[in-house]
């Protein structure tokens, strides 16, 4: 080989490239999470200024969601709710109670009936009878 003559072209292994282009796509995707959260108005984007701040809210009044949206969210998180939106908002609506507060609560507490007790009893609270003769036991 001349010392004028330039080297030979490595060959490159295409699981190096695979796993190059699979981490600039996570790297993207977080990217693009980040961003969609932090302009949508999520709680994980207005937490920081609610700390701080002396706004109060109140339960009480008119709808900041629709059915379709609360369907949406229990699709997402694959709760056995799925397709109960419009009974939940109907419900908020009939007393009163804005039904992203029933959704937020469904959310603390079962993870959308995913987890707990709710696992059985569906109810929205987390909550199961103690009365062997009431409730989802018969």
């Amino acid at each position: 080989m001349n010392a004028n003559e330039p080297a030979p072209a490595k060959e490159r292994n295409p699981l190096v490239l695979l796993c190059g282009l699979g981490a600039l796509c996570i790297l993207l995707g977080i990217l693009f999470n980040t961003f969609v959260i932090s302009t949508s108005g999520s709680p994980s984007s207005t937490s920081s200024r609610a700390s701080g701040s002396t706004a109060t809210y109140s339960l009480i009044g008119s709808p900041t969601v629709s059915a379709d949206f609360i369907n949406r969210v229990l699709t997402h998180y694959h709760s056995p709710a799925v397709g109960e939106g419009q009974k939940i908002y109907d419900e908020g609506v009939a007393d009163n109670i804005d039904p992203v507060y029933a959704l937020a609560f469904f959310m603390h507490e079962s993870g959308f009936g995913t987890s707990g007790e709710a696992r059985y009893s569906l109810s929205i609270g987390n909550l199961r009878c103690l009365d062997a003769s009431y409730g989802y036991l018969h």
